[in-house]
């Protein structure tokens, strides 16, 4: 399979919102997988404010996914993670 440049190509999907889309279904999936998960980790646990920190948590792997897929090899974690935390 030939080498192929990138740039372009997301360029375009951005441009005609190709990218946005399938981003924002990402978070979604992962936003909602997150509060399953979690409450089947820790059934009896109803603070609003633990299940919205593993949301944020959740996102932000996800944030840091796609910044090191996107160029900031090594760096996606490090910048979220000086971010505050949710709760």
């Amino acid at each position: 399979m030939p080498l192929v440049n990138m740039k372009p190509l997301l360029r375009d999907a951005m441009n005609e919102g190709y990218a946005v889309a399938a981003f924002n279904l990402n978070l979604k999936h992962v936003f909602v997988e997150s509060f399953v998960n979690y409450h089947k980790e820790k059934p009896s646990d109803f603070e609003p404010l633990r299940v919205m920190d593993a949301q944020c948590q959740a996102c932000k792997a996800m944030f840091a996914g796609f910044i090191e897929k996107f160029g900031g090899k090594d760096r996606g974690t490090a910048f979220l993670n000086s971010l505050s935390r949710a709760a």
